[in-house]
């Protein structure tokens, strides 16, 4: 019996570990090329005590924020690992979200969930 135990701790931990990993190449690009990007699309939903100046969108994969002052942003995934925690400076940025599951975005006061298929 406590084999079984510590086989499936050792194998919850090398899932978490691996998952890690797997994020690892995620990076946030600039694409200020793109400013009709942000007229043409539906926002993520917005609340009321958002922070003014930060946009947050997804396409095709992509997560997109838009912002006009530097804020922080931060990825998490459902299972609290965090995926990207990064400064963006003022500007449009993405960064691929190409993996299946649900994702907590938070960039300055602005939080949102993502729900890629």
């Amino acid at each position: 019996m406590i084999k079984i135990i510590v086989f499936v701790l050792l194998a919850v931990v090398a899932l978490s570990v691996l998952a890690q990993y797997r994020y690892r190449g995620t990076r946030w690009e600039n694409v200020n090329d793109y400013p009709e990007f942000f007229t043409s699309q539906t926002a993520l939903k917005s609340d009321d005590g958002d922070e003014p100046g930060v946009e947050m969108r997804m396409r095709e994969g992509f997560l997109y924020v838009k912002t006009d002052h530097t804020v922080n942003v931060k990825v998490v995934n459902v299972l609290g690992s965090t995926i990207s925690e990064t400064v963006l400076e003022a500007g449009t940025s993405r960064m691929p979200l190409q993996t299946r599951g649900i994702y907590i975005v938070r960039a300055g006061k602005c939080a949102r969930r993502v729900r890629v298929n």
